[in-house]
């Protein structure tokens, strides 16, 4: 059973009939850009539910440029301001995740003191979610995977949060700097008016990657049929930057701070990525988006609002050894067990992922009656 935990690590349930606590500690369930852009509704919600209280939320740098209410304080503990050693990763197996959220709330006390509230949803993640049956895609599909949103969501009760699905979709607000530098950015980069699709190949995690030979095909097939596509990249040294040169015409690079990477996103016409921050923060936008995926299951992880967008899991029938496939995230090896170079995701093929592109742009009604909201779509089913 998940609980609250709070107050040295007792469990309590916080009800209605108690007076509100003065102060609250949210713990997310995970630190990246698209699990705090998952994050932001629940936010919201405990907002709501407590407007007097002192709310601090655990977060990493970068969800200080996802978070426009300054009512809300925002702490970034040590341990997140800083790189894992690489020598210690290898080790890093030899500590269960659940022990670490279970003992998240030492570490947070002795750095952040004590408060009359503590929500803690890593632990409630780590605890509730069936990460061996639903994080990595079975295809064909197999259903019941529940989304971690939606998990999280319902857990709220514990904390006498409620959370509707009607206002579970993620939302995002570009900043009116950043829109103004974005507007500045296409006409300095003679973008103009032509339709745009950007592109996010990169991500954290080497096997969420698609090959970079196939990112440079679907760029080259989407410049022939008239489309201007643009290229995120974290930084001109990146390993997809290589993508200006593999192309024939190359797409044009957006290399800059996270609400001005969020105002160019909002300019595009369509979205596609890779498993990422980027991909989450597009569909909070409501953007258009084509989500590429291969080892993380995007009815678990994926962007919440499907409204108009599509993920594509890649057309790998899973074998024995991707059983343990979610362990390369939870323990840091990054490393495919089934296969000796790349990963499943190499098994979209540019075709395929090419022409949902060319549906989702032209027959969106019609792509959104074959494929019902909140599903994803699976390429074999479609070919």
């Amino acid at each position: 059973m998940i609980r609250a935990l709070a107050h040295g690590g007792k469990h309590r349930i916080w009800s209605s009939a108690r007076p509100d606590p003065s102060s609250i500690l949210l713990v997310p369930f995970a630190d990246g850009i698209g699990d705090f852009v998952n994050m932001l509704p629940i936010i919201r919600a405990v907002r709501e539910r407590y407007p007097n209280s002192r709310l601090t939320v655990v977060a990493s740098q970068h969800a200080r440029h996802l978070l426009t209410d300054s009512s809300i304080n925002l702490v970034t503990p040590s341990w997140l301001r800083r790189e894992s050693d690489p020598r210690l990763a290898r080790w890093r197996w030899l500590l269960s995740q659940r022990l670490v959220a279970s003992a998240s709330w030492f570490g947070l006390r002795i750095e952040l003191g004590r408060f009359d509230l503590t929500i803690n949803l890593f632990k409630a993640w780590e605890h509730g979610v069936p990460f061996a049956r639903d994080w990595t895609p079975q295809v064909p599909s197999r259903p019941g995977a529940v989304h971690t949103l939606d998990f999280l969501a319902d857990h709220l009760a514990v904390w006498d949060v409620h959370l509707p699905l009607a206002s579970r979709a993620p939302r995002l607000a570009t900043r009116p700097e950043a829109r103004a530098w974005a507007a500045d950015a296409w006409e300095r980069l003679s973008i103009g008016d032509r339709p745009v699709v950007g592109l996010v190949p990169a991500s954290n995690m080497m096997i969420k990657q698609w090959p970079i030979s196939d990112w440079a095909r679907l760029n080259d097939a989407l410049r022939r049929r008239g489309l201007q596509t643009v290229l995120f990249i974290p930084s001109p040294e990146h390993p997809y930057a290589r993508l200006l040169t593999l192309t024939e015409h190359p797409p044009v690079p957006i290399t800059t701070d996270l609400p001005r990477v969020a105002a160019a996103l909002e300019r595009c016409r369509l979205v596609i990525g890779v498993d990422t921050g980027l991909l989450h923060m597009a569909a909070a936008l409501g953007i258009s988006y084509v989500g590429l995926f291969g080892p993380t299951n995007p009815d678990m992880t994926g962007p919440y609002d499907r409204t108009d967008g599509i993920c594509v899991v890649a057309p790998f029938a899973k074998i024995r050894q991707c059983g343990g496939c979610w362990k390369s995230f939870k323990y840091e090896d990054d490393r495919c067990h089934a296969l000796s170079q790349g990963s499943c995701i190499g098994a979209l093929d540019v075709s395929a992922v090419l022409r949902i592109v060319e549906a989702l742009l032209s027959r969106k009604a019609a792509v959104a009656n074959a494929s019902p909201s909140g599903q994803s779509v699976r390429v074999r089913d479609r070919e």
